[in-house]
């Protein structure tokens, strides 16, 4: 099945903002070479917290990287670290995309643990995304 995507480069958005295989590919070793412990040794908690700092140190248009978009006459970053120019999102949005991801994940965590189970045991090894 092929997509039509044209909507997304004429508007000149970046890859990976809106393919999300794309930006796992992108940013999946980046994301993991930060995570401390490993992120199969990590607490759901702890990998939430990993996903939202991820997300805001890479995406924050705020220079001391405590929200994402600092109010009106505030100083800000000319692009986030992901050098996607006049892109930004809201401290709302960054809930919004860290409570879906870690949904997403603990669904699929949790199916892929049945199927470990199921099958005799043996460990998980997939991406966490």
């Amino acid at each position: 099945m092929t997509k039509d995507y044209t909507e997304h480069w004429e508007r000149g958005l970046p890859r990976a903002a809106w393919d999300c295989e794309y930006f796992h590919h992108v940013y999946w070793t980046k994301f993991a070479k930060k995570c401390t412990p490993p992120w199969l040794e990590m607490s759901i908690p702890q990998k939430r917290i990993m996903v939202r700092t991820f997300i805001l140190n890479k995406f924050t248009l705020d220079p001391k990287h405590l929200c994402m978009n600092p109010r009106v006459g505030e100083k800000r970053k000319l692009r986030n670290d992901a050098s996607w120019p006049g892109f930004w999102l809201s401290d709302e949005d960054l809930h919004d995309i860290v409570t879906r991801i870690m949904s997403a994940y603990e669904d699929h965590h949790q199916d892929e643990v049945a199927r470990a189970f199921v099958s005799g045991g043996g460990t998980t090894t997939a991406a966490p995304f």
